[in-house]
């Protein structure tokens, strides 16, 4: 299937952003995504957002974590984390990256300071090796 528009991914192992309980406040986080992909685990949304990166009609608009993703399972932090090496090392544009999770402050504190470094990378100049 073909990706147009601008696009958030949904990271969360329980809260589905297409249905009704969901949809309206996914919306609203998005900030005007015209879709929105839902990511289950790490694994999915580094998928997801690799997929979105390679399709030339869409544009990463939005990125919205919840932290935990199952027992056991690698978390929000883990996918930010990742996202963060991806915007270091390529030419990612800025999105609108944001929490929904219900977790504990510190965890919630945590992941926005994540927010702030994909910041600083979008600021930093681009350096070329010569």
């Amino acid at each position: 299937m073909s990706l147009q528009g601008k696009i958030g991914i949904w990271l969360d192992d329980e809260r589905d952003p297409r249905t009704e309980e969901w949809r309206e406040f996914a919306h609203r986080t998005s900030r005007g995504a015209d879709r929105i992909i839902w990511a289950e685990s790490v694994e999915e949304f580094k998928v997801e957002i690799e997929r979105v990166l390679a399709n030339e009609g869409a544009t990463l608009h939005a990125v919205m974590f919840d932290i935990y993703l199952g027992y056991g399972q690698p978390s929000g932090h883990d996918a930010l984390a990742w996202l963060e090496e991806q915007v270091a090392s390529r030419d990612i544009p800025r999105f609108h990256p944001s929490c929904h999770s219900h977790a504990e402050r510190a965890e919630r504190f945590k992941l926005r300071a994540g927010f702030y470094r994909l910041k600083a990378h979008w600021k930093a100049p681009r350096h070329k090796d010569s």
